[in-house]
């Protein structure tokens, strides 16, 4: 093909090109631009990256930033032009009342600066103005979070009524048989994951609804994290067995890291669904017994009185936890200390024991992961990244921490503790 003439003369043309943003639309191909022109990219990139003065709607801001080649070239004179336009772009926001924008853009721009601080080649001694920055974004958030919130709730609603027997018919399913509320919640077993994913394959349309989530650190849309455990690859690739199974005959169109999250977004639904019918008077009184009359540990639970939650009334029971999940560890067979690099034994930590029950796929087979059940919604409801993760969220405090997020993150766990003392 480069023997041919017609050939020769596109690429002589592309190649003649001077104007920056010709060639920055042929740099995305970069065989087709040359040393000289890749010289005047980066110069209209630097000056680009540079210039921010007559950046003044929400709209202009975005699109600046979602350029991510200029976060090599910005300068400390560039970053402090871009705080200023982040700030007129901002007083702007709260001036005409749309509340989302101002969060979305406190989201975007707190990204861009960490993106900044890690990667620019030309950003010098500027730590301490960036922190300052980071802080007055976090401090701007908190200042209008009330107007945010209000602003994602207007929503319509409409109460139903669930019949008492109903919810007597749950209290009883977790006094006699608290796993079994387990199966309905998570799906377990071949069938019940292949359903899962089929249900997500059928309406695709439903990928392109962004949904945001009300967080402390601001309001963005769900960020799954990349770096998987061994749990969620071995759901993932029990997920790949199923569509290989599957042969295409039902359309398990998606990739298997988007069915995993909406495996977890379905449990976090259910978990909030049947615990909002769940009293948490009652929850905490049969698991506060069962631990009074515990006879394998020295813990006692606090005293909860007209539900007047504190976080310690949440945070007491993560050592118990943990504990328990030491004696299932043994029971299984798993030796649950470990020695370290000095010599020193040290007690494994708890996602290390259910990573080793729950094992791997070719241990387990088809039954998919019904024999080790309350292992996996013990760490995917304490300490998956990618689901609830109330342990390490609420001792970070990063969530679970007060409000109807503490009552919810405490009834998980006593329902926890009750499935590992059962």
């Amino acid at each position: 093909m480069k023997k041919d003439l017609t050939y020769k003369r596109i690429f002589i043309l592309f190649q003649s090109q001077t104007d920056p943003i010709i060639i920055s639309a042929l740099s995305y191909t970069p065989a087709l631009i040359n040393r000289q022109q890749k010289k005047i990219l980066n110069l209209w990139l630097k000056e680009k990256a540079n210039s921010w003065v007559d950046i003044e709607t929400r709209q202009q801001f975005v699109e600046k930033l979602a350029d991510k080649r200029i976060i090599k070239f910005i300068d400390n004179n560039g970053l402090k032009e871009a705080t200023d336009s982040f700030n007129r772009v901002c007083n702007s926001i709260i001036k005409n009342g749309h509340w989302l924008e101002l969060s979305r853009t406190i989201s975007e721009y707190k990204s861009f600066i960490l993106e900044v601080k890690s990667n620019s080649k030309y950003i010098v001694d500027m730590k301490d103005y960036i922190e300052e920055v980071l802080i007055g974004m976090d401090n701007l958030y908190k200042k209008y979070i009330e107007n945010i919130n209000s602003s994602l709730t207007k929503v319509q609603s409409e109460k139903i009524k669930i019949p008492d027997t109903e919810i007597d018919k749950l209290k009883l399913q977790i006094l006699n048989s608290p796993f079994s509320l387990v199966n309905r919640i998570l799906p377990l077993t071949e069938v019940g994951i292949f359903k899962n994913m089929y249900s997500h394959s059928e309406f695709t349309l439903i990928d392109l609804v962004e949904v945001n989530y009300i967080e402390d650190v601001g309001i963005e849309t769900k960020n799954y994290s990349k770096k998987f455990s061994e749990i969620d690859s071995e759901l993932m690739k029990f997920m790949e067995e199923i569509k290989v199974e599957d042969k295409g005959i039902n359309s398990l169109n998606k990739e298997n890291e988007v069915y995993l999250q909406y495996f977890f977004d379905d449990i976090n639904l259910k978990l909030n669904i049947y615990f909002e019918l769940i009293s948490l008077n009652f929850l905490y009184e049969i698991v506060k017994k069962k631990v009074d009359n515990d006879t394998t540990s020295s813990f006692s639970m606090i005293d909860l009185i007209d539900e007047n939650v504190k976080i310690a009334h949440l945070t007491q029971l993560f050592p118990m936890l943990e504990e328990k999940i030491r004696q299932l560890g043994e029971k299984k067979n798993i030796f649950t200390q470990k020695e370290l690099n000095d010599g020193v034994i040290s007690f494994k930590d708890p996602t290390s024991i259910l990573t080793q029950i729950i094992g791997s796929n070719d241990k387990r087979g088809k039954k998919g992961f019904k024999d080790c059940g309350i292992e996996l919604f013990l760490y995917l409801c304490l300490y998956s990244r990618n689901a609830l993760n109330i342990r390490n969220k609420c001792i970070h405090a990063r969530d679970y921490i007060y409000g109807d997020r503490l009552v919810f993150g405490l009834k998980i766990s006593l329902f926890c503790l009750l499935l590992l003392m059962d």
